[in-house]
Formats: structure tokens, sequence, C-alpha cells
């Protein structure tokens, strides 16, 4: 199914999509790889909810090997805010998995977050970048549900309780190379 509105609004938010390609070049998928609440998830996640989902998402069209014009894409998570005032550990945690990934068309993932007051930052070594792979590091575990990781308090405490965005950016996709994304956590303690 292909996505016809850039703004995906939901309980928690408002999603932006943007795509190359009409703003709209990207396809999404409702049938789950992620069928188990105990594997497929970290724990910290399931801890605090067991009604958990995922969206699977790819290139709508592309003509072929090398279209990375149209195979460029974006989803950016609804604004949110921490405050940092004695703030000791911010985590966040999500589940990925890729699918039919490496077939030569340079495909890159990029996991980033950045303050509102910023522009985003195409680059894979931008202090944005908080994940990144692409073809050469050949780290994509294809069809392997990934449970991440990422210690953002320096990152959160430099906002200094700002609002912040996380998106998931794609270059060189294919419509046949999908991106499984589970249920995310931003874990504070203070």
């Amino acid at each position: 199914m292909r996505i016809n509105n850039r703004n995906i609004i939901t309980n928690y938010g408002t999603y932006v999509v943007y795509s190359s390609k009409q703003n709209i070049n990207i396809a999404y998928n409702n049938n789950s790889s992620f069928t188990s609440v105990s594997s497929d998830y970290n724990t910290k996640i399931t801890n605090y909810d067991n009604t958990l989902g995922s969206l699977r998402i790819s290139t709508d069209q592309t003509s072929g090997s090398g279209d990375t014009n149209n195979n460029t894409w974006y989803i950016e998570f609804p604004t949110m805010q921490i405050d940092n005032t004695n703030l000791s550990s911010s985590k966040l945690y999500v589940s990925i998995l890729f699918y039919n990934i490496g077939s030569g068309d340079e495909e890159k993932f990029y996991l980033q977050i950045k303050d509102t007051n910023s522009s985003w930052s195409n680059s894979s070594t931008n202090s944005q970048t908080i994940y990144y792979i692409d073809d050469s590091n050949n780290t994509w575990s294809d069809g392997n549900i990934q449970q991440k990781e990422f210690d953002i308090t320096s990152i959160i405490n430099g906002y200094n309780g700002g609002s912040f965005h996380i998106r998931l950016f794609v270059q060189g996709f294919q419509d046949n190379d999908y991106i499984e994304l589970g249920s995310y956590l931003i874990e504070t303690i203070y």
C-alpha cells in the first residue's frame, strides 16, 4: 500500500514522511514479521507495554539499480521533549528488521536525532547520526530482528530540555528492500 499523505497522525503525535519523489514514494505493509512480544522486542519495552506493533516500509517505485534520486526517503517521529534536570540516563530502544538488503544499489540507513531548531544532515559522520549502516560495512543481518539500544543521555542533556526529533532515513532502497520498524521506547532515569 502506498502512503498518500505526508502526515501520519497517531495518538502520540504526527509522523512526517518525506520522499524525493512526490513526497509519497514510500510503501507500507501491515504483515508483521514481529510475532513474539517476548523475543522480538527489547524487554525494556515489553515491561511497559505488550500491545506492540511494527510497520514494514520500502520505496514504492524505482526505475532500477542506481536510481538513488527516487530511493531517498525518511520518516520523522513526532516532536519530543525530555526534562534534563537531574537526568542521569536516557536510552532509546527499538527493534529493526532489514529484509532483502544488499542487492547492489548502495543502500544506506541512518537513525538520527536533532533539536527542532536545526536542519537535518544527510551525513553518516554528523553528530545527529546515532546509527548508520551501508553496504560497505555489511551489518544488515538481513532477515534477523535486531534489538537496538542507544545511550542518548549526552544528546538530551545538550538540548537543555528543548524539543527534538528522531528520524529514520534511507538512501538507495529499491522497491524490494524492506525495513520493519518495531515499537520504540525512550527510557529516562533521574
